[in-house]
């Protein structure tokens, strides 16, 4: 999702808003996922498990080429802002679209697939609330977890583009 929102960001003259709401969906995952798989390169354990699908041969090797782009897109992006400045209206809107993504993946994926862990945390089903308010939870959770860290680095490295100076 941070992938193409911030192509449109890009297709849109750089639109800052767009810019700094993929920053904020994408800054601390990609980083967790960019420790996970580097920490599985090097000793073997994932201490996500986020990524065991990237030594997976079974997984062709494309997708698992396209998968680190989890790598480069929020050091691409905090080099776009660095230049124009940090949006701080991009909290309510990525948790809006947190909680959309959360809900469409509920609706439109298998439990056995697990895709974004909205059965429950870490590829297991969780059995403590409601499966349809399960995404709900997982939604406010990733926001507190790592929209809000994020929105507030951001905003104080962020703060003003070079070019706004």
């Amino acid at each position: 999702m941070g992938l193409i929102l911030t192509a449109v960001a890009l297709a849109f003259n750089e639109h800052r808003l767009t810019l700094s709401v993929c920053l904020i969906l994408v800054a601390l995952p990609d980083f967790a996922w960019t420790v996970d798989v580097t920490v599985a390169a090097i000793t073997g354990t994932y201490p996500i498990g986020a990524t065991a699908y990237m030594f997976d041969p079974e997984i062709p090797k494309l997708v698992r080429l396209f998968s680190y782009q989890h790598v480069l897109l929020a050091p691409v992006l905090v080099f776009l802002l660095w230049c124009r400045g940090y949006d701080r209206r991009a909290l309510p809107l990525a948790a809006v679209l947190v909680l959309m993504l959360y809900y469409l993946t509920y609706w439109l994926a298998k439990p056995a697939t697990q895709v974004n862990w909205v059965w429950g945390p870490f590829g297991q089903e969780q059995s403590l609330l409601s499966p349809a308010v399960y995404p709900l939870f997982a939604a406010m959770v990733f926001s507190v977890v790592f929209l809000l860290p994020a929105h507030f680095l951001a905003s104080r490295l962020l703060q003003q583009g070079r070019g706004n100076q």
